[in-house]
């Protein structure tokens, strides 16, 4: 498996057909720029909910996910399979004590799973220990996401495993890209901080290739 940072295009999409889809609806309710895959177009609402549109501009179903009590989530980013299904990174209701941030009451985070119709059909908690922020799918049907630590801690997010793999079954089968990996070449206090970016998109998975865009935040001189 390879890890690309630079989202490379290739001269044949020069020659690929190319056609007008006239979408029959608000694209940007939120302000967000919608997130297109593999002929899919997802739009972020403002009831916490996602459209998803066909190649064709029609609405194929509208989503929103739950956590594991049955608590709305909070959509970070969604993103569609070759199948029509449908992957959210999302953020839930849950109690965590984190060190340097105290107790929070939105600390969990997880992977929602819906099937072509919309329905939510799995969700995958990682709790308060990764709070994914974008999801891509595999050929494969796996999921990738990359996430964050609640944990404050610069010393723990060096050695915090960004990137993770999953089956569809919601098992963990790979963990990559600790925060070490990225570091800064003028400033040592620079570490990546995976923050959530709703929209666009962060994650891709072709073939054997994950591409992904990470961004850095300087926390100053001590870590907190």
């Amino acid at each position: 498996m390879r890890f690309c940072f630079l989202l490379l295009m290739s001269g044949a999409l020069a020659s690929a057909q190319v056609h007008d889809v006239h979408y029959q609806g608000g694209l940007i309710p939120l302000n967000i720029t919608p997130t297109f895959d593999r002929g899919y177009l997802v739009t972020y609402d403002l009831d916490e909910s996602v459209d998803v549109y066909a190649s064709d501009g029609s609405l194929r179903y509208k989503a929103s996910a739950h956590g594991p009590e049955g608590s709305r989530a909070q959509i970070r980013n969604a993103t569609v399979d070759a199948d029509g299904t449908l992957a959210m990174a999302v953020e839930y209701p849950l109690s965590c004590n984190l060190p340097g941030l105290g107790v929070i009451p939105w600390g969990g985070g997880g992977i929602a799973l819906f099937d072509q119709a919309g329905v939510e059909a799995r969700f995958i908690d990682t709790g308060c220990d990764y709070w994914t922020t974008q999801v891509a799918f595999g050929t494969d049907h796996s999921v990738w996401t990359i996430g964050y630590l609640g944990d404050a801690s610069a010393s723990v997010r060096a050695d915090y495993l960004t990137l993770r793999h999953y089956s569809q079954d919601g098992q963990q089968v790979g963990a990559f890209l600790p925060g070490a990996s990225f570091p800064h070449p003028a400033d040592p206090h620079m570490e990546p901080l995976i923050l959530p970016t709703i929209g666009l998109w962060e994650l891709r998975v072709t073939n054997e290739q994950v591409e992904l865009l990470l961004l850095r935040a300087n926390f100053g001189s001590k870590p907190i």
